[in-house]
């Protein structure tokens, strides 16, 4: 027997209830608006004069995290985090990257078969 949509009334949680009322009030207009400005302005003036409307791919994750930074800013600013303010959040959201790192687990060089 099917329902119909699932709608966020129909679920009991409050940071489903909270989102609901963020976007009765705008709210995803106002973040895509902090994501823009905060990918616009890495757009510096040597980029801007070759007609450039976005950051360089040069640098990606820094440009990247500078967004992010940008956007969870706004959403501490406006109470709609689900998690505490960290006192650096850029540091924060770096915490949180995947880094591939990767241990070494042999000791010696490593060769590949019928490297010689």
């Amino acid at each position: 027997m099917s329902r119909g949509p699932l709608l966020f009334k129909d679920i009991d949680t409050p940071g489903l209830t909270s989102l609901e009322t963020y976007r009765k009030g705008g709210g995803y207009e106002a973040v895509a608006a902090t994501l823009g400005k905060a990918s616009a302005d890495q757009v510096g003036p040597i980029l801007r004069e070759k007609g450039m409307l976005f950051p360089s791919q040069a640098n990606i994750l820094e440009t990247e995290v500078t967004t992010a930074t940008r956007v969870a800013e706004f959403m501490f600013d406006k109470g709609l985090a689900q998690v505490e303010r960290p006192r650096d959040i850029r540091g924060w959201i770096e915490g949180q990257l995947y880094k591939p790192e990767y241990s070494t687990y042999l000791e010696g060089e490593v060769r590949a078969p019928h490297a010689d």
